[in-house]
């Protein structure tokens, strides 16, 4: 993608050499059904691009057809090119062999070089789907190696190493050598630290989720790549805790990050406004390994803190040889949970005004999402896993108490509704005898209490939330008319005249 857009936006360019890439040159991808490919540049000039797919198992070829230009140098006016299959049995070419050699010499003793020991087995062979001792130990070495230079990230989050091994059996301690470094980590991928609030950090751990959700569950991947640098670890002080659903089918709407602590203490996943400075690799915060949605990065570029070269080999490499013997292991950093979803088995009370004190009684109050009343989500407090208590809002509406929790939805059977304060809205007649009826017209009078007319109480029927009748007391005088509910106080607006 990258060297098919700097071809279409760069004028000037005749070819392009990529290199490392998963993109199979005898089929391509898009619109680029094969490579090498020919993209037109701004002035609709042809660019031919080519790259050596993976593994050291493609070359690629490319032809250019020269001609001088009269002034001097050449210009491009052919353009071809080829795959090159590489095997085992393919012959070197002489040329370029010794051209290659002194450079192969140098690094033959490089990486040979003895760095540490190891007490365990350094294995990250599983760490697409699970915790391992070899993305624990790249994760503690990225953190050393960023406050080697001054950088102090509050959390790592990264991918592990490649899917293999090293020392997995003894005798221990088992000498390291750089060359075993090289086998678990053959990239160059870069720490970058960027600043990441609660809301930034769960939707980039929601995505490793999805990806250990289809490594393990889903044949053939689903579609995902197959890499452990994939799935999301964290160093020494961190635990991310996730609630595996399976054999529910993945639901792109829930969520499925239970929690991430630091120290011990939770990051708030609703707080926009705390933000922390976390560290990863340069290939996933570019939104490889699927931490992308249409092309654009899960995680926040724009707030890149520092954007280092300092490689995740070296880090370790470097980690190794600072400690002298290292003891990875699998401790827990990473949880997988499988939440029963809640239920509601009670609602009390079931009416009140905005203020009111309500709590719900059930089940597997278990990481709650949120409680909504009448489809309108309110503040609550998680007591403890069977109870949740919540103020109902002003404004609030009548409706069914719903709990959300990572494990699924309860809804409750009765229906909570919001008693308002009553209003008279008129009365008629508008004066009377002791003992003649006088009918209250209103809202919210349902719930009444007491009338009085003249500051006399006065027997009163309900009729209707919306309808009282009251009696003119004896010893009444001409005065306003008041409704009294548990939920306040009305008084109409004109005067009841008592007569004679």
């Amino acid at each position: 993608n990258v060297d098919t857009n700097l071809a279409a936006v760069t004028p000037g360019i005749d070819a392009i050499v990529g290199s490392h890439s998963h993109t199979n040159p005898a089929t391509g991808f898009g619109a680029y059904k094969y490579l090498p490919t020919i993209v037109a540049d701004p002035n609709d000039e042809p660019v031919v691009i080519s790259q050596a797919y993976r593994y050291n198992n493609t070359l690629g070829e490319i032809v250019l057809g020269m001609r001088p230009d009269g002034m001097g140098g050449y210009e491009a006016v052919a353009r071809t090119g080829r795959y090159l299959s590489v095997t085992s049995s393919t012959l070197e070419d002489p040329a370029t062999k010794a051209i290659v050699d002194p450079y192969v010499a140098a690094l033959n003793a490089y990486t040979n070089t003895p760095i540490g020991q190891t007490m365990t087995p350094i294995d990250a062979r599983q760490a697409y789907t699970q915790e391992t001792s070899g993305a624990n130990l790249q994760a503690d070495a990225s953190v050393f190696e960023l406050n080697s230079h001054g950088i102090q990230p509050d959390v790592h989050l990264s991918g592990a190493m490649s899917n293999t091994a090293t020392a997995l059996t003894g005798p221990y301690p088992v000498p390291l050598k750089v060359s075993d470094m090289f086998s678990l980590m053959p990239y160059e991928n870069s720490l970058v630290v960027m600043s990441m609030n609660g809301p930034q950090i769960k939707k980039v751990l929601e995505r490793a989720y999805r990806n250990y959700y289809y490594y393990k569950y889903v044949p053939g991947y689903g579609g995902y790549s197959y890499y452990t640098t994939c799935m999301i670890d964290t160093n020494s002080i961190g635990k991310i805790t996730y609630n595996d659903i399976y054999p529910q089918p993945y639901d792109p709407n829930r969520s499925y990050v239970a929690s991430l602590t630091i120290n011990g203490v939770p990051v708030d996943f609703k707080d926009a406004t705390k933000y922390y400075k976390v560290s990863t690799v340069n290939y996933l915060a570019a939104g490889s390994c699927n931490f992308n949605d249409a092309g654009v990065s899960l995680w926040p570029l724009n707030q890149i803190v520092n954007d280092t070269q300092y490689y995740v080999r070296d880090a370790v490499i470097h980690y190794v040889q600072a400690m002298g013997t290292v003891s990875p292991v699998v401790e827990g950093r990473l949880q997988f949970l499988n939440l029963p979803a809640p239920a509601i088995t009670n609602v009390s009370p079931t009416q009140g005004p905005a203020g009111t004190l309500v709590t719900i009684t059930g089940t597997d109050f278990l990481y709650v999402q949120s409680v909504t009343v009448g489809g309108v989500p309110v503040q609550y407090t998680v007591v403890n896993p069977t109870t949740i208590t919540f103020l109902m809002p002003a404004g609030g509406l009548s409706g069914k108490v719903v709990v959300t929790t990572l494990g699924g939805t309860a809804t409750s059977t009765v229906t909570f509704t919001v008693a308002l304060s009553p209003v008279i809205t008129s009365f008629s007649p508008g004066a009377g005898k002791v003992g003649s009826l006088v009918t209250i017209f209103g809202t919210n009078l349902g719930y009444a209490r007491q009338v009085t007319i003249g500051g006399q109480p006065a027997l009163f029927r309900v009729v209707s939330p919306s309808m009282l009748t009251a009696t003119v007391p004896p010893r009444a005088a001409s005065g306003k008319i008041v409704v009294t509910t548990p939920y306040g106080t009305a008084t109409s607006a004109k005067t009841f005249y008592v007569l004679p």
